[in-house]
């Protein structure tokens, strides 16, 4: 079999491979896990007009700048609106691509097809993967690692090669890495990386070719921090995060060895940072074992160095050695791209011991019968973590299971409920966060509204004070707290939370569609229409704002005005009150 048959051999497989392992996810929805905030609710993915480029470039979301990622979200919206199964198809499309580019980068480094396609198939098929591919948030984790690999595989063309084209294509594929996620920027020490791997000798121009990609680095890295200025976790000390941070790290080795019990969210152990459990001080003791085979290995080939450094150097930005922002020391989406450089190990030790002479023939078989029966358990624990990722109650029920001491997960799961106006189970969730966590300000503000739709005022009132003071920069938390004092008909109230929350994210259309309408209820027309107006100037498609306006017209005897709101509200097809209509046909003395 010829070179070319055996490499289109390996794509066809890997590519395969990766569709069956995560088309469940095509069948499963959006969650509450931040899609809700980029995807579902976010109106800056509407389109291409002006003040929805404004808003991706100009605004972090979630704590993360990804203006890419969100492009990508908006051309999704123009092909399938908010038909889950679209984006989902753009993520597993993305992993597909990626499993690609795995093999073609280990190709490009060893020539070897059998090196290249174990690595690319467990890339493509590992359960760790199912978190960035199934959860649609995660498309920057697929979106970011194309880009990367694509200007990993061109900087070794032109390493090997040299060709401004295949220079200009790697920092533009770096670029758009970066806008797609901030953890791009460790690229710059990769590309050191494989220059000593490929054995370059030119060091001036080594280093000088570096800096554009050095400078961008920079600034991915301001852009991140900047991002999370309003999530960063307490500052921990140095010595605490070094420990930490290699507890992290054999952690998702064990977890590549054995996938077992892999959950969404893996939280912070009892009384972090200011005891650590005995194996994170024991940590180090894995580091410098891996250390001392890499040093014992590389006077004889430099594979394992690489691969081990190349996981490493991709998983510092996310190592908890630079704090990073959540409620969970470890993520299965972290090992997403430096997992390839573990796979490369394995697929090399493979090779390995299947091209020994002095293995016979009938333990070679074994060892492919026992590759083979890996991968298919490991397609077959991809498809399950997928399938958790099917709606919000399935995800946070899964994570319960693995550890039933997480709040964020029964906060979350109770928001779920609420929202399917189960409010019994809800607030059971919502309590029994707050037992395990009582100073928890989200379940505190979801907890609040769920009273409020209760009519408990005062219980609502009160977990609504409580959570401000515990997050006095939650623009949703002076939302609901608005919200409820409407509900009181105490507008001043109403229009200083809508304020605040307005102030603090200045793209929460809620908050200033509402604060119109308390403007209108106190009788200033005019602040409440110029609300609507703003909205609407960056929401045309926004009915609930034409809606409100229309009513407001009418209050203020602008008749014309209000009918044209309603043929625009006829257009998006929106049902019109009959009661308002034949209130305003009445008013007007005419009928349209």
């Amino acid at each position: 079999m010829s070179l070319k048959i055996k490499v289109l051999a390996a794509l066809a497989l890997i590519a395969v491979a990766a569709f069956i392992a995560f088309a469940p996810a095509l069948r499963a929805g959006f969650t509450n896990w931040d899609d809700d905030q980029l995807v579902v609710d976010n109106p800056a993915i509407r389109g291409f007009r002006g003040e929805n480029l404004r808003a991706v470039f100009g605004y972090a979301f979630c704590g993360t700048y990804i203006p890419l990622t969100l492009l990508s979200f908006a051309v999704d919206y123009q092909r399938s609106g908010l038909k889950p199964a679209g984006f989902h198809f753009t993520n597993i499309l993305f992993h597909v691509l990626n499993a690609l580019l795995v093999f073609g980068l280990i190709f490009m480094l060893t020539r070897n097809p059998g090196v290249a396609l174990g690595a690319g198939i467990l890339f493509a098929v590992h359960p760790l993967r199912a978190e960035s591919v199934a959860w649609i948030t995660e498309r920057k984790d697929v979106l970011f690692a194309f880009f990367y690999l694509l200007a990993l595989i061109s900087y070794i063309r032109y390493a090997r090669k040299p060709s401004w084209i295949f220079y200009i294509l790697s920092f533009v594929s770096f670029l758009l890495a970066g806008l797609a996620k901030g953890a791009a920027l460790s690229l710059p020490l990769i590309l050191f990386l494989t220059d000593w791997f490929l054995g370059r000798q030119n060091q001036a121009r080594r280093i000088w070719e570096k800096i554009p990609f050095l400078a961008a680095a920079v600034v991915f890295g301001l852009l991140a921090v900047l991002a999370q200025r309003t999530l960063l976790s307490a500052q921990i000390p140095i010595l605490k995060r070094f420990f930490t941070a290699n507890w992290v790290a054999a952690f998702y080795l064990a977890k590549t060895v054995v996938p077992i019990r892999l959950s969404a969210l893996y939280p912070y152990p009892a009384n972090f940072p200011a005891t650590l459990p005995m194996l994170f001080l024991l940590a180090p003791l894995a580091t410098a074992g891996l250390a001392f085979f890499a040093g014992y290995s590389l006077p004889f080939t430099k594979k394992f160095v690489y691969g081990l450094l190349f996981f490493l150097v991709t998983l510092l930005p996310v190592s908890q050695l630079i704090t990073v922002a959540g409620p969970e020391i470890a993520a299965n989406r972290y090992t997403y791209l430096p997992l390839a450089g573990i796979f490369y190990i394995l697929a090399e030790g493979f090779c390995f011991l299947f091209g020994r002479r002095l293995i016979p023939a009938a333990w070679k078989k074994l060892l492919v019968a026992a590759a083979a029966v890996a991968i298919v358990c490991l397609t077959f624990t991809a498809r399950q973590r997928a399938q958790t990722w099917r709606d919000s109650i399935s995800l946070w029920t899964d994570v319960l299971r693995n550890n039933p001491l997480v709040p964020e997960a029964y906060n979350n799961r109770g928001a779920v409920y609420a929202g399917l106006r189960q409010y019994d189970r809800a607030l059971a969730d919502y309590d029994r966060a707050l037992a395990i966590d009582p100073d928890f300000s989200r379940a505190l503000n979801n907890r609040g509204a769920a009273f409020q739709r209760i009519g408990d005022f005062e219980k609502a009132r009160a977990d609504f004070d409580r959570a401000v003071g515990l997050d006095p920069k939650n623009a949703d938390v002076y939302y609901n707290r608005g919200n409820l004092y409407m509900a009181m008909e105490d507008y001043k109230s109403a229009i200083r939370d809508y304020t605040a929350a307005v102030e603090l994210n200045p793209l929460h259309r809620e908050a200033r569609n509402n604060r119109g309408n308390a403007y209108c209820r106190a009788g200033d027309y005019d602040s409440g229409l110029a609300d609507y107006d703003f909205i609407l100037s960056g929401n045309p498609g926004y009915a609930e704002a034409y809606h409100n306006r229309a009513v407001a017209y009418f209050l203020k005897k602008d008749y014309d005005r209000a009918w044209q709101d309603v043929k625009k509200l006829r257009a998006l097809g929106y049902p019109v009150k009959p009661d308002f209509l034949n209130d305003l046909r009445q008013m007007s003395g005419r009928d349209q």
